[in-house]
């Protein structure tokens, strides 16, 4: 979800209603996190996450709401250029997730059928875009505050990984059976 999307979610939970003030301050508070994140930008890749995505034997593609500039940022820093076939961001869509929009457009991208892919997800709105697409999905909270309760009624919990290293296997399982 783009960060205004998520700063507008943020004050509608708090019970701010569209009309009020501080939806005047969106803009202000999304272009302060992108200073901060140009200031403290030393990118430390999730745990084992360069290994498994060079180990993957299937075709890789990157869907987030972030801004372009932000994905290929992160993206290149970590992985170099080259390891994503397809890399869709917020700028490339006008609806974010929980909207299916974003993984069908990759799918469609990457000539594939929904049952022929996987969503490794961080955030409930992923997994319900992924669910909305029909596209069988697992989550992995690496750093997250979010809890296995955070998913309840969206994924199995046996879907739900602490981090990378422990959805490896099965990513690399997953990629394995596909490429027969």
């Amino acid at each position: 979800m783009p960060a205004d999307e998520i700063i507008k979610e943020i004050f509608r939970g708090k019970g701010y209603n569209d009309n009020h003030y501080y939806f005047t301050i969106i803009d202000k508070i999304h272009n302060l996190k992108k200073e901060i994140l140009k200031q403290i930008l030393v990118l430390k890749p999730i745990d084992g996450i360069r290994e498994l995505i060079t180990q993957l034997d299937c075709i890789k593609a990157v869907v987030s709401g972030a801004s372009k500039q932000e994905v290929e940022t992160i993206l290149y820093k970590i992985f170099g250029r080259g390891k994503f076939e397809i890399v869709i961001t917020g700028d490339d869509l006008e609806e974010g997730k929980p909207n299916p929009a974003p993984f069908k457009t990759a799918l469609e991208r990457m000539n594939l059928k929904p049952q022929e892919a996987i969503v490794v997800e961080n955030a409930p709105l992923g997994v319900q875009a992924a669910n909305k697409a029909g596209i069988e999905c697992i989550v992995t909270l690496n750093n997250s505050m979010l809890k296995i309760s955070d998913f309840k009624d969206l994924i199995d919990e046996n879907r739900i990984f602490e981090d990378t290293k422990s959805a490896s296997s099965f990513l690399k399982n997953w990629c394995h059976s596909k490429s027969k």
